[in-house]
Protein backbone atom coordinates (compact mmCIF):
# COMPACT_ATOMS: atom_id res chain seq x y z
CA UNK A 1 0.00 0.00 0.00
CA UNK A 2 1.07 3.54 -1.19
CA UNK A 3 1.49 5.95 1.76
CA UNK A 4 2.97 9.82 1.62
CA UNK A 5 3.50 11.84 4.01
CA UNK A 6 5.90 15.25 5.28
CA UNK A 7 9.16 14.27 6.02
CA UNK A 8 12.53 15.89 6.33
CA UNK A 9 15.39 16.40 3.91
CA UNK A 10 17.37 14.41 6.52
CA UNK A 11 14.86 11.34 6.80
CA UNK A 12 14.39 11.71 2.97
CA UNK A 13 18.13 11.56 2.15
CA UNK A 14 19.01 8.99 4.49
CA UNK A 15 16.61 6.75 2.43
CA UNK A 16 18.79 3.41 0.67
CA UNK A 17 16.07 4.84 -2.46
CA UNK A 18 17.18 8.18 -2.45
CA UNK A 19 20.37 7.91 -4.78
CA UNK A 20 18.82 5.76 -7.25
CA UNK A 21 15.52 8.06 -7.11
CA UNK A 22 17.68 10.73 -7.62
CA UNK A 23 19.03 9.72 -10.91
CA UNK A 24 16.09 8.31 -12.03
CA UNK A 25 14.39 12.35 -11.75
CA UNK A 26 17.65 13.74 -13.34
CA UNK A 27 17.59 11.13 -16.65
CA UNK A 28 14.02 11.76 -16.96
CA UNK A 29 13.88 15.62 -16.29
CA UNK A 30 16.67 17.07 -17.36
CA UNK A 31 16.56 20.44 -18.76
CA UNK A 32 18.59 20.82 -22.09
CA UNK A 33 21.31 23.40 -21.15
CA UNK A 34 21.18 22.88 -17.31
CA UNK A 35 24.47 20.53 -15.55
CA UNK A 36 22.69 16.91 -14.32
CA UNK A 37 20.54 17.65 -11.08
CA UNK A 38 23.25 17.84 -8.52
CA UNK A 39 21.29 18.06 -4.94
CA UNK A 40 22.64 21.09 -3.05
CA UNK A 41 22.48 19.39 0.87
CA UNK A 42 23.65 22.84 2.43
CA UNK A 43 20.83 25.14 0.44
CA UNK A 44 17.93 22.45 1.14
CA UNK A 45 18.73 22.13 5.01
CA UNK A 46 19.35 26.47 4.95
CA UNK A 47 15.77 26.52 3.45
CA UNK A 48 14.43 23.60 5.52
CA UNK A 49 15.82 25.53 8.65
CA UNK A 50 14.08 28.71 7.53
CA UNK A 51 10.68 27.52 7.14
CA UNK A 52 10.68 28.23 3.43
CA UNK A 53 10.84 24.36 1.71
CA UNK A 54 8.95 21.01 2.59
CA UNK A 55 8.97 18.05 2.14
CA UNK A 56 6.77 14.64 1.05
CA UNK A 57 7.98 11.53 0.37
CA UNK A 58 5.79 8.57 -1.01
CA UNK A 59 6.59 5.01 0.33
CA UNK A 60 5.52 1.60 -0.66
CA UNK A 61 6.14 -0.43 2.92
CA UNK A 62 9.80 1.04 3.76
CA UNK A 63 10.68 2.12 0.56
CA UNK A 64 10.72 4.90 -1.03
CA UNK A 65 9.24 5.87 -4.33
CA UNK A 66 8.69 9.42 -4.69
CA UNK A 67 9.07 12.98 -3.16
CA UNK A 68 7.95 16.16 -3.75
CA UNK A 69 9.38 19.54 -3.01
CA UNK A 70 7.23 22.47 -2.16
CA UNK A 71 8.71 26.61 -1.78
CA UNK A 72 6.01 28.15 0.45
CA UNK A 73 7.08 32.08 0.76
CA UNK A 74 5.74 35.47 0.12
CA UNK A 75 6.61 36.75 -3.60
CA UNK A 76 7.36 40.63 -3.46
CA UNK A 77 5.27 40.90 -6.83
CA UNK A 78 2.12 40.42 -4.86
CA UNK A 79 2.50 40.65 -1.49
CA UNK A 80 0.90 36.93 -0.50
CA UNK A 81 2.52 34.09 0.23
CA UNK A 82 2.55 31.68 -3.00
CA UNK A 83 3.06 27.90 -2.98
CA UNK A 84 5.71 26.94 -5.80
CA UNK A 85 5.94 22.94 -6.25
CA UNK A 86 10.52 22.88 -6.63
CA UNK A 87 10.37 18.70 -7.79
CA UNK A 88 7.88 16.44 -7.71
CA UNK A 89 8.89 12.83 -8.61
CA UNK A 90 7.57 9.37 -8.77
CA UNK A 91 9.65 6.11 -9.88
CA UNK A 92 8.51 5.14 -13.08
CA UNK A 93 7.52 1.02 -11.83
CA UNK A 94 5.50 3.26 -9.07
CA UNK A 95 2.93 5.10 -11.02
CA UNK A 96 0.05 3.62 -11.34
CA UNK A 97 -0.14 2.85 -7.32
CA UNK A 98 -1.55 6.33 -6.65
CA UNK A 99 1.56 7.94 -5.46
CA UNK A 100 2.16 11.13 -7.75
CA UNK A 101 -1.56 12.13 -6.81
CA UNK A 102 -1.04 11.53 -3.61
CA UNK A 103 1.83 13.44 -3.49
CA UNK A 104 0.26 16.55 -5.16
CA UNK A 105 -2.49 16.52 -2.72
CA UNK A 106 0.27 16.40 0.13
CA UNK A 107 1.77 19.46 -1.43
CA UNK A 108 -1.86 21.26 -1.39
CA UNK A 109 -2.25 20.74 2.01
CA UNK A 110 1.19 21.86 2.96
CA UNK A 111 0.53 25.33 0.82
CA UNK A 112 -3.05 25.59 2.86
CA UNK A 113 -1.19 25.08 6.01
CA UNK A 114 1.13 27.67 5.39
CA UNK A 115 -1.51 30.02 4.08
CA UNK A 116 -0.48 30.71 0.47
CA UNK A 117 -3.18 31.86 -1.87
CA UNK A 118 -2.18 29.22 -4.41
CA UNK A 119 0.51 26.91 -5.86
CA UNK A 120 2.58 27.18 -8.91
CA UNK A 121 3.86 23.90 -10.66
CA UNK A 122 6.00 23.44 -14.00
CA UNK A 123 5.96 20.53 -16.04
CA UNK A 124 8.39 18.79 -18.61
CA UNK A 125 6.91 19.22 -21.91
CA UNK A 126 4.82 17.01 -23.33
CA UNK A 127 5.21 14.90 -19.76
CA UNK A 128 2.84 12.79 -17.43
CA UNK A 129 2.72 15.75 -14.84
CA UNK A 130 1.95 18.52 -18.06
CA UNK A 131 -1.01 16.22 -18.90
CA UNK A 132 -2.44 15.82 -16.03
CA UNK A 133 -2.63 18.90 -13.85
CA UNK A 134 -5.51 20.77 -16.37
CA UNK A 135 -7.59 17.35 -15.41
CA UNK A 136 -7.36 17.74 -11.57
CA UNK A 137 -7.93 21.75 -11.46
CA UNK A 138 -5.17 23.73 -12.31
CA UNK A 139 -4.61 26.02 -15.03
CA UNK A 140 -2.23 26.25 -17.69
CA UNK A 141 -1.22 29.66 -17.02
CA UNK A 142 2.45 30.39 -18.65
CA UNK A 143 5.12 28.86 -20.63
CA UNK A 144 8.67 28.42 -19.10
CA UNK A 145 11.61 29.31 -20.69
CA UNK A 146 15.27 28.76 -20.22
CA UNK A 147 18.41 29.83 -22.27
CA UNK A 148 21.39 28.51 -21.19
CA UNK A 149 23.92 31.28 -20.67
CA UNK A 150 27.03 29.39 -20.99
Amino acid sequence: MTEVRRITFAELTASDQWDGLVSEYSDECQIAGLPRCKCDNSTYYLLENSGIINFAAAFVGDTLVGFATLIVTQLPHYSRIVAVVESIFVAKQHRCSGAGMMLIREMESIAKDNEAIGILVSAPKGGRLNALMPNIGYAHTNEVFFKSMQ
